[in-house]
């Protein structure tokens, strides 16, 4: 072969590989171009999809109840907030999942309220505000500080096999309820800690826990107990002189007690 045709041939095949190359490059940069567009479209999808969700709250995990005789407002409000940012739960949704949340006596008593406000208002139609208001109003903490006080002192106790780390890892969670922190006069506080756990008379309890017990000086919860004892005994003794009377009132004129969601006497 001469070098005439061998220079024709090389000269042939560099042009097949340069053209090769300039194909291979354009399907290259083809694919790149392809994939960012799936990955814009998936981005697209991936935001749609979160916005969607945040709009709605959707969340498919349920938020226990409130129980006031376990749990302070305070703290269950902290959760539920917790919650509600984990869930993307939005201010305009909060309301509802905060309600289908509850229990039959808490939504009960949310929608009484409402229906008692300035401006009768449906449960459904109440703002997040007016739900916490109320739930401030039925529920605050310092209603309840003297009762979590009382089982402090009184309900905590060493159980059966329990070691003294769990017993001071006990007496350490319930003391998270009583917010002894705030205790500004300790010998006032001691005195009606001490009155209230040796008191021994349900009514007067009662009477006490619906109060707001930091606004009460020991004094105080000396007159109500003195005042709610001296009612019982009087009515007691009026009785007592009129039996009939006492049995013709208790079949005709009987009041059902009833005890309000956060285990308060509100009727005698």
């Amino acid at each position: 072969m001469s070098d005439a045709k061998i220079s024709e041939l090389i000269s042939l095949l560099s042009k097949q590989i340069e053209l090769q190359e300039r194909r291979l490059n354009e399907q290259a940069k083809l694919q790149q171009e392809q994939l960012k567009v799936q990955q814009e479209q998936m981005s697209a999808i991936i935001s749609k999809v979160c916005n969607n969700a945040e709009a709605k709250g959707c969340t498919d995990k349920e938020f226990t109840p409130f129980d006031p005789s376990s749990e302070l407002w305070f703290d269950y409000h902290s959760r539920f907030l917790t919650f509600s940012e984990a869930n993307r739960i939005s201010d305009e949704r909060k309301p509802l999942t905060f309600l289908t949340s509850q229990s039959r006596e808490i939504y009960k008593l949310v929608q009484t309220a409402g229906a008692q406000l300035d401006t009768p208002t449906d449960i459904n139609s109440l703002t997040w505000p007016q739900i916490l208001d109320i739930m401030k109003r039925n529920f605050g903490d310092q209603c309840f500080l003297v009762r979590e006080r009382y089982r402090f002192y009184t309900e905590t106790k060493r159980d059966s096999g329990e070691s003294i780390q769990e017993l001071a890892s006990k007496i350490r969670l319930k003391a998270m309820n009583c917010d002894f922190g705030s205790v500004k006069n300790p010998l006032e506080e001691a005195l009606k800690t001490a009155f209230v756990c040796a008191v021994n008379n349900e009514s007067v309890l009662r009477t006490i826990f619906h109060k707001h017990s930091e606004d009460l000086s020991f004094n105080e919860v000396v007159e109500i107990a003195k005042e709610v004892e001296g009612a019982m005994n009087t009515a007691k003794a009026q009785l007592k002189d009129n039996p009939s009377q006492g049995r013709r009132t208790s079949k005709e004129t009987a009041v059902e007690p009833r005890i309000s969601a956060k285990g308060v006497l509100l009727q005698l």
